[in-house]
């Protein structure tokens, strides 16, 4: 009986092996795999790196904040970038307008109360129907007339349009 037990401790010794043979084989290939995810991870996260890299720098071409960003530094979505030093908010003035009539020149920019004859501050840019109370000089647009004589009396002209007659 001892030669039957010796040949089952050997055939159970044999399968374990086996056994710990196969976990092993499986191990090794779950750990290539993850090896090769962390790989291919790493890849990804370079790649999007630079493309950050990239943004960055177009970000601060079209706003003209300077050259790239100091390393480390980056924007992020919904914060203001640096402030441009002698261009605070509360350094602005109030323009003294000098308005000139721009007939039709931002015709293209396709606001309907921008019509011929609008005004424009040749100092600033503004225009006069950025402004919220603004009414449409054009003989198209209703007006309600408000008729004064100029001209020595011999004409008059609207004070709102300045539609003659």
């Amino acid at each position: 009986m001892s030669n039957k037990n010796e040949v089952f401790e050997y055939l159970i010794d044999q399968l374990r092996q086996q056994v710990n043979n196969n976990q092993c084989e499986d191990l090794a290939h779950e750990v290539q795999s993850l090896k090769n995810q962390l790989r291919d991870a790493s890849a990804l996260v370079a790649e999007l790196q630079e493309t950050i890299k990239l943004m960055n720098e177009d970000f601060d071409r079209v706003t003209n904040h300077g050259g790239p960003l100091p390393k480390g530094k980056s924007y992020v979505v919904g914060e203001h970038g640096p402030e441009q030093s002698g261009c605070r908010k509360e350094d602005v003035q109030e323009c003294e307008h000098s308005w000139i009539i721009m007939p039709g020149l931002f015709l293209s920019e396709g606001n309907p109360n921008n019509v011929p004859g609008s005004e424009l501050c040749s100092k600033c840019g503004k225009r006069e129907w950025d402004d919220k109370e603004y009414k449409p000089k054009n003989d198209t647009q209703e007006c309600e007339h408000d008729w004064y004589f100029y001209d020595k009396g011999a004409s008059m002209m609207c004070k709102k349009c300045g539609m003659k007659r």
